[in-house]
This record gives structure tokens, C-alpha cells and sequence, in this order.
């Protein structure tokens, strides 16, 4: 009778076992929800991007891991959203490699004026070494960049006339975002920049603070911002990058699965991105000029070109500076 006492207590004790190790194993595979901050709209190619990342996130990670993206500025401007990153409140973003310099400032590299040729150009050297070395430059400032995304080749619109040689820039007022490389173009070239997050830009147009913007024609055409401009010019005078980027300490929260899942999501998301981006830009051109824009696909380019190297000797004189790393993204072929 003992013996059969035993047996039936043994019995029990291994079902509440077997209950509470499925009790924790459902707790466990509960999915980590990370916030993904970002101030575009769904239209744009980035946010596209951004929620393909999301989607391959919790497949490469077998549904551990659930990217809840917030778009359109909801959660802040660029800065902001990198300040609650540092802060714990926020856990990712797609961060342009402009604001970004405002806490690792040798990214401003990025935004110097005719740096990269072309497209080609561009994904040799992000995708390349160089590019390597600069997301190794995120950890000292409480990030980690998983990818290169894309914002394109800055271009100009504005209201007042058509932007035919760089003499038509002298005496208009455009919002830039604030990066120093642009706005210390943009002084060379004899306009006046006013540096503004993107959320004021609408009210700036209205008021008649500023004239123009500088953008590529995605981002023109799906922030609706060409809606205040009559003209625009295809420049493509700098590049604009960035980076799906998580915080240091979320980072560390994750093991190394989760890790490895989500950088193969960034690593795939951008190959995603790009190509919706530039199979966008020529659409949207088209799209801007049937609204009524008139569309200058070839000015004048030689005064705009002229008026880079001041803009290089200028920022030579900052610590962040790196004639080197100049020099070795140019030889790249």
C-alpha cells in the first residue's frame, strides 16, 4: 500500500513538474517586442523598407523577437527619437547619418558635396570596408547600426524660379536639416539655409520663412512637400545615408540568435529598400511634373561644382575631419 502511495506521489510531483516547465517554456517564447521609431510616412520608400525589416525580423528570429514600427514622427523628430534610444524608451530607428553625426560628428564624412559618382559608387563603399568602419564607430555613442538604408541624391525645389545654374541658388531661403556640409554649401552657393526639422516645414512654406528644400524626388513627391514648390532641379550635389540602427542596450538584452536574425533582416531589408527607392525616384519626377512641377533634369552643373572644394577647405578645419577617409572613398572603384 506504501509502495503504491509512493509510486502515485512520485507520479504527481513529475506532473506539476512537466506543468510548470510548460508554464515557463510559454513565458519564454512570448515574442520581445522592440519599438522602432521613425519620422516618415508609409508612402516612402525608407518606411517600405522599414516594415519589410520588421516582417523578416520575426522571421529570421522564428517569431522571438516583433518590431512594432511608429511612423510618421508619432514618437518625436530624428534627434529626439536617438535621445530616447540613449534614454531606454526607444529601441530602434533608421537613423540618417546627418542627425547621427550630431553624437559620432565623422559621419558628417557622408554628407560632404559631390563625394560619391553614382549609385554604383555608393553601395561599394557602405557595402564595402569603409562602410564596415563607420557602423563600428555607433557602439561609442550607445548603438549599434545592423544596415545602410537609403534617403538618396539631395536635390533642390523651391517656389520662386527655376534653378537653371548655380547663379539661380543666390538669395533663396531653404530649409536644410541640420548638417553643416549642406549648410555650408548651400552659404557658397549664396542662399540662404535655415535649418529646420522636417515637421515645421509645411508651416515654414506657409509663412513664407523659407523658399525651397533640398530632397530626392521620393522623399519630395511621397512627403507631399513638392505641393508648396513650382520648380525643381536635379542636383544630386550629396548623398543622404542611413542606418537601421538598434540601442547598445537592447542590444545586449538579445542573445546571439536574436542577434544574428535581425542583422540578416537589416542586411536584407536594405537590398529591399534601395531598390524600391531608385525604381521610385524617376517615378515620382514624372509624377511631380504631371502635378505641374516644372522639372529641370539637366542644369547647369559647372558652378555647383565649382563651389564644393570651398565647402572641403571650410570643413577641413573640424576635428571630425578625416582627409584620408575622403581620399580612400573616392579611390573606390
Amino acid at each position: 500500500m506504501i509502495n503504491k502511495f509512493k509510486v502515485f506521489l512520485v507520479a504527481v510531483l513529475l506532473g506539476c513538474l512537466l506543468v510548470s516547465s510548460s508554464v515557463v517554456g510559454s513565458a519564454s517564447s512570448k515574442p520581445l517586442t522592440l519599438k522602432f521609431a521613425y519620422v516618415l510616412t508609409p508612402a516612402s520608400p525608407q518606411t517600405k523598407g522599414v516594415f519589410k525589416f520588421a516582417e523578416l525580423a520575426e522571421k529570421y528570429t522564428n517569431g522571438q523577437v516583433e518590431v512594432k514600427v511608429y511612423h510618421s514622427g508619432v514618437l518625436g523628430a530624428e534627434r529626439d527619437i536617438m535621445e530616447g534610444m540613449k534614454l531606454g524608451t526607444i529601441d530602434m530607428t533608421n537613423g540618417t547619418a546627418g542627425v547621427l553625426s550630431a553624437f559620432i560628428p565623422k559621419l558628417q564624412i557622408l554628407d560632404m558635396p559631390f563625394l560619391f559618382r553614382d549609385h554604383d559608387h555608393v553601395d561599394k563603399v557602405l557595402f564595402g570596408e569603409i562602410g564596415q568602419e563607420l557602423l563600428d564607430l555607433l557602439p561609442s555613442a550607445g548603438y549599434v547600426g545592423l544596415s545602410w538604408f537609403e534617403i538618396g541624391f539631395r536635390n533642390a525645389s523651391n517656389s520662386k524660379r527655376p534653378i537653371d545654374s548655380a547663379e539661380d541658388m543666390k538669395g533663396l531661403r531653404f530649409r536644410l536639416p541640420e548638417v553643416p556640409p549642406y549648410i555650408e554649401y548651400f552659404k557658397v552657393l549664396g542662399a540662404t539655409p535655415i535649418a529646420m526639422n522636417m515637421s515645421e516645414l509645411f508651416m515654414a512654406f506657409k509663412t513664407g520663412t523659407v523658399d525651397g528644400q533640398d530632397n530626392a524626388p521620393s522623399h519630395t513627391y511621397t512627403q507631399k512637400t513638392y505641393e508648396a514648390q513650382n520648380y525643381y532641379s536635379v542636383l544630386n550635389y550629396a548623398y543622404g545615408a542611413s542606418i537601421i540602427m538598434i540601442s547598445q542596450q537592447t542590444w545586449n538584452k538579445l542573445d546571439s540568435a536574436q542577434q544574428e536574425g535581425l542583422l540578416k533582416a537589416a542586411k536584407e531589408a536594405a537590398v529591399f529598400e534601395r531598390a524600391v527607392l531608385r525604381a521610385e525616384d524617376e517615378q515620382c519626377l514624372r509624377l511631380m511634373e504631371e502635378a505641374g512641377l516644372v522639372i529641370n533634369r539637366s542644369p547647369d552643373m559647372t558652378g555647383f561644382i565649382e563651389a564644393a572644394p570651398k565647402v572641403y577647405e571650410t570643413m577641413s578645419q573640424k576635428d571630425w575631419y578625416d582627409e584620408d577617409l575622403v581620399r580612400r572613398i573616392r579611390a573606390v572603384e
